[in-house]
């Protein structure tokens, strides 16, 4: 078929027949070149698979060179110990006259471990001309280099402090056996050491932060010693890496002999000991293979073995001087790390002002202020071609990666951001010309150039993003308010402080956090009705978030509320408790972290405002003020709920004094139910004072006054009260007394919380008005002067009063009458 699509093609009218000849001669030059193509292409080929080949039986017989020498070094060591006569004795002579050397090597070095660390300390703050103290924070405000800096000492910096590192490595293997006494002094001693450490890891970190810069202001020195400090770490790294897969090798092998004179089959030996180790770490393999078998557990005693043969060669090889560190020090992962971070600081800062809302930059602008990123590939290209950093470390390539990722991501924010068409337009310009920069200037191949972004990718996340943010919104927020309901109900943990040291619940923080992420990437967007569907949607999820909380506060209260009376029952009657009736603890705490969040969450709300409905048209603003109310609403009586539930639990632990009150007891007895009252109201108040938001504080004192005062007048309602009666002073004035004596329990206690506290009592003088006055016409005024001050009193409390002061039923329905 495509023959004949290429014949159609060729041959469309009758005058194409003409050229059929020449047609024919066109098409067996094509194929007669394309032949010619595809037969040097094969050669090539061929030619690189033979070279393979070559390379390998090379490789094949280097190895089998250097194991014959290995096995002869083997054969000539056994021969001299055996020729020389009392090896073993002259052996072990050696050996203590090594460790005594060994040992007076380490005492002479600490001895001499303070001056070298002074002198380390010199040649730093000499090449930054300043003091640099002890101190992380001082290390961090005073190492900071330019990258025209030339650090004449840095290399004496890095060998003298090698030096101390290898010391200290020697040490710290030594120790390994020690008692913790000898393991602290050792710490002492080392502890000016770390401090210089982190200065080196600092003055290195900001090098490798300045590196393309020093190449652009050409301070290659400075380039050059870097390479060479992280070059010589990398090697010696390598060779404490290689040392030590020797050791286990061998160690390896003396398990294996071990295992096989006791009669124990070995299977690979190598797979053994990591499928014991890997188990100890708990890491599994998946990776099954049925053509080997499976290799056997070791036990403790060919574990203590392995350990044993470990720590002995180790000893043996490491002696030898071939290598002083004993362990890796990563520098060649830190300087690409710190690089890396780097770029990403840089691209960082390019998004914070461009991508700002709050600024005057147009956020798309930024297409036309990257330029520095091909300066920067540039450096990184020159510095490969012209300073030559190890192959093996691919810098170019991987410093390419880092910004061609950071590219995709600028890239695909502004498609997120729904630009219109020319920004579309500028985008893909953008895509074209780094391509070609990459082709041109980076001389990449062709089969290594790839296009920042594709057109299928940013259709799709244009014409879906509004939907999809929205789906996840409510995901996100399903889950939080299932993990919130299980940490509330369990109570497990004591809710987290915030700088203030208010209480708070981790997800109001999350929620808040998401709200505003949202809203920012939509506001990036550029598009009001993204925007306003971002903030409306959300603020209906707050809504329904709101009422799972009233929901799961009134559960809670009612439960403990429940439970505690149950608990009051149970105990006056067999003081026993049925554990089924138990209830996490922690409530009243977590019930102010939830009225803490509100008022954090209305300030949410009232920022979301002020920030994101001037951005959209009239269009949206109307539907998004309306929501946001609407979420600002719940808030508010979410706060104003939780405040009633801890009033409510409070309360509910004072039934028993206010069950007393006004009857023969409390007549009898010295304000002990008003000072148990007390008591308990400030054990709450004290105990959540410093954790509750000072305008919860207020609100709730206030409310506490407000229902203390109200529960107060019920107890008129109590059974067996003493009454009031008309007539009898001495009772009456008694019973005056008693109140009196009440109130002042009262005030003296919660005065220091309540300024107008005094205004808030009036209504216990009202109280004792109405136990003195006698008169009915009085007790109508008197009533109706309350009522005046306090519009919400009900003729129940009118009712009450005269019930017990024993009033003349005419009296009574007389007052009652002209009170209603």
């Amino acid at each position: 078929s495509a023959a004949l699509s290429k014949i159609s093609d060729l041959i469309r009218t009758e005058d194409d027949l003409v050229t059929i000849s020449d047609l024919r001669t066109q098409l067996v030059n094509e194929k007669s070149s394309i032949d010619i193509q595809l037969k040097s292409i094969f050669q090539k080929q061929i030619q690189l698979t033979m070279n393979g080949l070559n390379n390998l039986g090379r490789a094949q017989s280097s190895i089998n060179y250097l194991n014959s020498n290995f096995n002869r070094i083997s054969r000539i060591s056994l021969e001299n110990i055996n020729s020389i006569e009392k090896y073993e004795l002259i052996n072990k002579m050696n050996n203590i006259y090594q460790f005594f050397n060994s040992v007076n090597s380490i005492y002479n070095k600490i001895l001499t471990f303070k001056d070298s660390c002074d002198h380390i300390n010199g040649l730093i703050n000499q090449d930054l001309s300043t003091i640099v103290e002890d101190d992380e924070a001082d290390i961090e405000k005073n190492i900071i280099t330019d990258v025209g800096d030339l650090f004449p000492n840095l290399f004496k910096i890095h060998f003298n402090l090698t030096k101390l590192r290898d010391f200290k490595d020697q040490l710290d293997d030594y120790s390994l056996n020690l008692s913790s006494d000898y393991k602290l002094l050792i710490l002492k001693l080392f502890q000016p050491l770390d401090f210089i450490i982190l200065k080196f890891n600092k003055l290195l970190k900001e090098i490798i932060s300045g590196l393309l810069e020093s190449f652009q202001v050409q301070n290659y020195e400075l380039i050059i010693k870097l390479f060479k400090i992280i070059e010589v770490e990398e090697k010696e790294d390598l060779k404490i890496s290689c040392i030590l897969k020797i050791i286990d090798h061998r160690a390896h092998e003396l398990l294996k002999k071990n295992m096989e004179e006791n009669g124990i089959k070995y299977i690979n030996a190598t797979k053994i000991i990591e499928s014991h180790n890997d188990h100890i770490n708990g890491k599994t393999n998946n990776n099954n293979d049925n053509n080997l078998p499976i290799a056997p557990k070791l036990t403790y005693q060919q574990q203590q073995f392995y350990d044993k043969s470990y720590k002995h060669l180790k000893i043996q090889i490491l002696s030898s001087n071939v290598t002083s560190r004993m362990k890796n020090r990563n520098y060649l992962k830190f300087f690409f790390q710190n690089l890396e971070s780097s770029i990403n600081e840089t691209f960082q800062n390019c998004q914070d002002h461009f991508f700002n809302i709050n600024s005057n930059n147009n956020t798309f602008e930024i297409l036309n202020n990257l330029d520095w990123i091909k300066i920067d590939l540039l450096s990184a290209y020159g510095i490969q071609n012209n300073l030559k950093p190890p192959c093996r470390w691919n810098f170019f390539n991987r410093i390419f990666q880092i910004y061609y990722d950071k590219c995709q991501t600028i890239l695909s924010k502004l498609i997120d951001m729904e630009p219109e068409t020319l920004i579309i337009l500028n985008i893909l310009d953008f895509d074209k010309d780094f391509t070609s920069f990459c082709k041109n200037d980076l001389n990449l191949k062709k089969n290594e150039l790839k296009s920042i972004i594709g057109e299928e990718t940013k259709e799709k996340l244009l014409s879906d993003y509004l939907d999809l943010i929205i789906n996840k919104m409510n995901d996100w927020m399903n889950n939080l308010i299932k993990n919130e309901n299980k940490t509330f109900i369990e109570r497990k943990n004591a809710p987290e402080t915030d700088g203030e040291g208010f209480l708070g619940l981790e997800g109001s923080n999350i929620a808040a956090q998401m709200f505003r992420q949202q809203a920012d990437v939509a506001a990036g967007s550029g598009q009001g009705k993204i925007l306003s569907g971002v903030v409306v949607d959300f603020c209906k999820i707050l809504i329904k978030r709101q009422n799972n909380w009233s929901n799961i506060l009134k559960d809670e209260v009612s439960k403990l509320i429940m439970v505690n009376n149950r608990e009051t029952k149970n105990n006056n009657e067999d003081g026993e408790t049925n554990p089924e009736d138990e209830v996490p603890g922690g409530l009243i705490e977590y019930i102010i972290a939830l009225g803490n969040d509100q008022l954090r969450g209305a300030d949410m709300i009232e920022s979301v405002r002020n920030k994101y409905v001037k951005m959209v048209s009239k269009k949206y603003q109307d539907e998004m003020e309306e929501n946001l109310n609407l979420a600002l609403d719940g808030f508010i009586n979410l706060s104003k709920q939780s405040l009633e539930a801890i009033i409510l639990i409070m309360f509910d632990d004072l039934k028993p004094p206010y069950s007393e009150i006004f009857t023969k007891k409390w007549y009898n007895e010295s304000g002990t139910e008003a000072q148990q009252i007390v008591s308990t109201l400030l054990e709450y108040i004290v105990d959540f004072k410093t954790f509750i938001n000072p305008i919860l504080f207020d609100i709730i004192i206030e409310d506490i006054i407000d229902e203390l005062i109200l529960k107060y007048i019920q107890a008129l309602n109590n059974q067996d009260n003493h009454s009031f009666s008309n007539g009898n002073e001495k009772k009456k004035t008694k019973n005056i007394e008693k109140i009196k004596l009440d109130i002042g329990i009262f005030y003296k206690s919660l005065s220091e919380f309540y300024g107008d506290l005094q205004n808030k009592f009036r209504m216990f003088e009202y109280l004792i008005d109405f136990i003195f006055l006698e008169d009915v016409d009085e007790l109508v005024e008197k009533f109706k002067e309350l009522v005046n001050d306090y519009n919400d009193i009900p003729l129940e409390f009118m009712k009450q009063i005269l019930y017990n002061k024993k009033v003349d039923v005419r009296d009574q329905e007389y007052i009652l009458g002209e009170c209603d």
